[in-house]
């Protein structure tokens, strides 16, 4: 089976972090979460991938290139102009099979595919989503399925005042190539506002899937920060695990880090970084290769991407930092993403 992955979108509620670059490759502990993504389809088997590219394709393209140093093989499909998830799936219609995966690559999550495809297959469906269940689902769209789990309708941003919790859309398919003729060729289709209702229309065969994996939409600064304060409290375990911390500690052998900084758990700090004397780090912090941290500066609930650096005696809560980005001394940022 072969999978599509959807990496087009410009990542607008992260900027200025996506100005520059896919939200599927912005870092996750110092890695592209595109990374994860793939290793995790390879672990299970798929090794055909196709990356549906739009905003910055070349950063996509050039880091994966043919696929072999990741173990697959790596086809693309770049929209001169956005085309919307149905569309992008239509563009790549060539390169896929009989059935196959679609997978939004911004979503983080623990996949279960294995059992995604055989729920698939065994119901003979035209199309099978994943459904992950949310205390607040007002941001997404219900779907209502029934004892069978085939799927009733769907129900976008819905009044939720007496709803403690409800399925919704996760962002993973299996789709037969049946789905095709329902998309119209170079058309910006959404698939969930447009294909999926005409499908449940024409009484086609249209399953949930329920997973409760974890799942998360980091497409906020909020929840990026989220997904770190999940990956080093160790609620999320990802495709690249984190090698034991002491005392969820993790601290790289190359990092040099003064006797008179203070450290607090949990906290990540990378290869090459360098923490000064009177500097605080943590609770929370993920300090990313080659972060500088000067004299007294204090850090905590923030992620630093590669090669940023915080000048003497400034203080970081809940912001994140991007490549080679200086932040100068005596400063405070709090609940703020900044990028140069």
């Amino acid at each position: 089976m072969k999978a599509l992955l959807l990496a087009g979108g410009k990542g607008t509620r992260l900027h200025p972090l996506t100005l520059k670059q896919p939200k599927p490759m912005i870092p996750v502990m110092d890695r592209p979460w595109l990374e994860y993504l793939v290793k995790s389809l390879r672990d299970f088997g798929i090794c055909e991938i196709v990356f549906s590219l739009c905003h910055h394709p070349e950063k996509i393209k050039e880091h994966f290139g043919r696929g072999e140093k990741f173990g697959i093989k790596a086809r693309y499909v770049i929209e001169k102009t956005p085309l919307g998830t149905g569309g992008a799936v239509k563009a790549a219609e060539r390169f896929l099979g009989d059935d196959f995966l679609v997978i939004n690559a911004d979503i983080i999550t623990k996949l279960d595919l294995e059992r995604l495809i055989a729920f698939h297959m065994k119901n003979k469906a035209l199309g099978t989503l994943t459904l992950t269940q949310v205390s607040n689902p007002a941001a997404y769209g219900l779907v209502d399925i029934d004892e069978n789990w085939r799927i009733r309708s769907f129900t976008e941003k819905p009044q939720v005042s007496r709803r403690t919790s409800a399925w919704i859309n996760a962002g993973v398919y299996a789709f037969s190539s049946k789905i095709f003729r329902y998309i119209p060729q170079g058309q910006a289709v959404s698939i969930e506002r447009e294909t999926f209702p005409r499908l449940l229309a024409e009484g086609e065969r249209l399953f949930g899937f329920q997973s409760r994996n974890y799942w998360l939409d980091m497409g906020t600064p909020q929840r990026y920060l989220k997904l770190h304060h999940d990956l080093i409290s160790g609620r999320f375990q990802p495709a690249f695990p984190l090698e034991k911390g002491r005392g969820r500690l993790w601290i790289h052998p190359s990092a040099v880090i003064s006797p008179q900084a203070k450290l607090t758990a949990p906290c990540y700090i990378a290869e090459g970084a360098r923490i000064e004397a009177g500097a605080q780090i943590g609770p929370m912090a993920v300090i990313g290769k080659n972060v500088v941290i000067n004299r007294g500066s204090i850090i905590r609930s923030s992620v630093l991407w590669q090669g940023a650096s915080v000048g003497a005696n400034t203080t970081l809560e809940q912001a994140i930092v991007g490549y080679g980005t200086k932040i100068s001394d005596n400063d405070s940022l709090v609940a703020q993403a900044i990028a140069e």
